[in-house]
């Protein structure tokens, strides 16, 4: 015997016979797919496992913020560097017109003018003035005891030193940017009985144009700086007597000598 439907049975089947399956859910096919599964803004149906599943609706995922952090730091390195750029900028314009006599030879060698004052306290507590060196070539050697060069090119100062004991000639070292203990130390060590002047020893690297070390400069009997010898080596004593017999052969015609 047949079983009789009601009317408004769900499916739609005629009096008489069984009801037929549910039909399908409307299953949407827009959307993202994220990992193998599809995500629907609007839908709410997302498939599992094979399956058709009801699902709230799911916000978009937050955007990374990779992207922010990397344009703050770029930004943050622009203005570090404009800042560099602008204190260099100043310490230029400060060092050129604070002081006109100075800015004059910032960047250029003093050789060919009056050598510029040497006046300070040498490392045994004597005070030297290059004003008082006149009458005899003074050989200014500006040093560092963490400088390969003037490490190497010490011995041959010392033995120019050794070759004018009586007084022609005379070597003055200036520290560039050293300790006073450091220089002491190393003069202990390799010998050399001229005067040292470490420490403050003020503007004199920059009046005399001093770029690197070791940088040698021989200042005249009249006291004019009439040459300069650099090299990666350093200078030699030869080299030094050769240049000052050089210098001497010119004689007045050089405006050089007393």
């Amino acid at each position: 015997m047949a079983l009789g439907g009601r009317r408004g049975d769900v499916g739609g089947h005629r009096p008489g016979s069984l009801p037929g399956p549910a039909p399908a859910p409307h299953r949407p096919h827009l959307g993202l797919r994220r990992r193998g599964r599809r995500r629907l803004r609007d839908g709410h149906w997302v498939l599992r496992g094979g399956t058709w599943r009801r699902q709230v609706a799911v916000s978009d995922p937050p955007v990374s913020d990779t992207g922010r952090r990397r344009r703050r730091t770029r930004r943050s390195v622009a203005l570090v560097a404009l800042a560099v750029a602008i204190v260099v900028a100043v310490l230029v314009i400060f060092l050129s017109l604070g002081d006109p006599q100075r800015g004059a030879l910032i960047g250029r060698s003093a050789v060919g003018q009056p050598a510029p004052p040497i006046l300070g306290v040498t490392l045994t507590g004597d005070v030297f003035d290059l004003d008082d060196q006149r009458g005899r070539w003074v050989v200014v050697n500006f040093f560092a005891t963490w400088c390969p060069g003037c490490i190497t090119e010490h011995p041959e100062l010392v033995a120019f030193s050794e070759r004018h004991t009586a007084g022609d000639a005379i070597v003055v070292t200036v520290a560039f940017d050293d300790s006073p203990e450091a220089v002491r130390g190393f003069f202990e060590r390799a010998g050399g009985d001229w005067p040292v002047l470490a420490g403050d020893v003020g503007s004199v690297p920059v009046d005399f144009g001093v770029t690197a070390v070791p940088e040698t400069y021989i200042v005249s009997p009249a006291g004019y700086v009439v040459d300069k010898l650099v090299g990666v080596r350093g200078v030699t004593a030869d080299q030094l007597d050769a240049r000052i017999a050089a210098l001497e052969a010119l004689g007045d015609a050089s405006g050089t000598t007393p």
